[in-house]
């Protein structure tokens, strides 16, 4: 998701669906007469911040805008656990990885065996 902020001073930024974490609809009285609400969004990370990464104001179907960025976050790969691989492996690559850890242990049994 990419946004675009100011008139004299642009500032600009993409934020990865898979960093979002919190997707709040805001509406007061007067916006809710208008029919309108801000649809505010918080990043992994940003989250201890007061104020929204992105805002989005004057927005008329929050509802179906927060619904439709779900699905996108739904569609995206989730992260892994921190070690740099994929948590769901196919069962050929664990096989892979299996067969070559089991060729290292051997390797590593002959090696000791030979120092003794």
């Amino acid at each position: 998701m990419s946004w675009k902020r100011g008139i004299w001073f642009r500032t600009t930024g993409i934020v990865p669906y898979n960093r979002i974490t919190n997707l709040d609809i805001r509406q007061g009285p007067v916006m809710r007469a208008l029919g309108i609400s801000t649809l505010a969004i918080q990043t992994a990370g940003y989250s201890g911040q007061v104020a929204s990464e992105i805002k989005i104001e004057g927005v008329t179907s929050a509802e179906e805008l927060r619904e439709f960025i779900r699905s996108m976050i739904r569609q995206m790969p989730q992260p892994g656990d921190g070690t740099g691989g994929e948590k769901n492996l196919p069962a050929t690559t664990d096989q892979k990885i299996l067969d070559e850890l089991t060729k290292i242990r051997i390797l590593l049994e002959e090696q000791k065996k030979q120092g003794r």
